[in-house]
């Protein structure tokens, strides 16, 4: 049976995280939630890449419903590993890039003590 549409592409769109325009771009928890979230995206890329590694064949079919669930399954591993920090990406991009806050507002800071003078 021949589908007018990928199921695959439409389950990794359902599983996606879509971006939330009400969150507070100078909270720390809001940040560390983002780098979590990238590193999520970033270990199910990696799983991605290394299934499409291992030849195909072998004791199970690979149709589009093992192929659905096996991305389902990827993308819940890789949400389990970024909680944990197993691989400590989303801790160090939360370090660099707070760091980078912290020079924005005291930056910002000093502009408005200036414009006071």
């Amino acid at each position: 049976m021949k589908l007018p549409f990928d199921p695959r592409y439409n389950a990794q769109q359902a599983l996606a995280v879509q971006p939330n325009k009400n969150v507070d771009h100078n909270d720390p928890e809001s940040l560390r939630k983002v780098c979590r979230q990238f590193e999520e995206a970033f270990v199910q890329q990696m799983f991605k890449q290394m299934r499409a590694t291992v030849p195909e064949g072998g004791l199970f079919d690979n149709g589009n419903d093992y192929q659905i669930y096996r991305d389902m399954m990827d993308a819940q591993i890789a949400q389990s590993v970024a909680q944990r920090g197993e691989l400590g990406i989303g801790d160090m991009l939360y370090n660099q890039l707070s760091r980078s806050l912290e020079q924005v507002e005291d930056e910002a800071s000093e502009e408005v003590v200036s414009e006071d003078d």
